[in-house]
């Protein structure tokens, strides 16, 4: 089922309607057990997890598996349950671009010493890479950050198979 009407049926059924879409491939409509979607993403180790969806005809016994990642998931207001889900078929010997999350870890000398503050301009970070090399998050030490003094994309370290697609300034 496809479009407004048929994602409400979807719903009203109990299911999450979501789509399966990627390169050469032609987009699929799906249904997915929200509740067995929220198991999945609570088990995940972060957005970017790849996973294995295995795609059920009339049966109840999976007719494929193929390698997809989260592209899109989308919830109620006020709902605790998915109501929307994109889900992007991978190559895994083809490179992808991905959006990642920037994490902090420590806390600035200048900071504890309440002679400063700190400021975040970049929360998440542009790459490209194998589907298998997809980081969950990228860990940023601001331990030794004084006042004044700042961390540029270009000063992160290299990531084995990993290419920032971000400005390096």
């Amino acid at each position: 089922m496809t479009g407004k009407g048929g994602a409400r049926k979807v719903r009203a059924a109990g299911h999450c309607p979501a789509v399966l879409y990627g390169r050469g491939v032609e987009p699929r409509a799906l249904q997915v057990d929200p509740k067995l979607l929220e198991k999945l993403m609570s088990s995940a180790s972060g957005e970017n997890t790849l996973i294995d969806l295995e795609i059920s005809g009339a049966g109840e016994k999976p007719t494929e598996t193929t390698k997809v990642i989260i592209r899109d998931l989308q919830y109620k207001p006020l709902g605790d349950l998915p109501s929307h889900i994109d889900f992007y078929q991978v190559a895994l010997d083809r490179a992808i671009n991905m959006t990642v999350p920037l994490d902090l870890v420590g806390s600035p000398a200048a900071v504890e010493r309440k002679e400063g503050t700190l400021s975040q301009q970049l929360y998440e970070l542009s790459i490209e890479c194998l589907p298998s090399n997809i980081p969950s998050n990228i860990e940023v030490d601001i331990s030794g950050l004084e006042v004044g003094q700042s961390i540029h994309v270009s000063d992160l370290p290299a990531m084995s198979g990993v290419t920032v697609v971000d400005s390096p300034g």
